[in-house]
């Protein structure tokens, strides 16, 4: 986080926070912390993803990995 707070603008700086955010969330839900605790973090991942898109189109992975959050995001909201 203090990296991409140094950095904003640096994709790789910002995609790392994201993937970060994901894989506690992801850690969380498989160790069974709570539904609430991962949703946090994947939805932390998405906002960051969300914006690579917008900033760096031209990466078609920030896309699907934003596409693949949003996924997770939904299946979580059913539970």
């Amino acid at each position: 986080e203090q990296l991409h707070q140094a950095q904003p603008q640096n994709v790789n700086f910002k995609n790392g926070l994201a993937v970060a955010y994901y894989k506690l969330g992801q850690h969380q839900q498989d160790h069974g912390e709570g539904v609430p605790a991962a949703l946090s973090h994947y939805q932390q991942a998405a906002k960051l993803w969300s914006e690579l898109v917008q900033d760096a189109p031209q990466f078609a992975e920030f896309q699907r990995n934003h596409e693949f959050i949003q996924n997770r995001i939904a299946e979580l909201a059913k539970k």
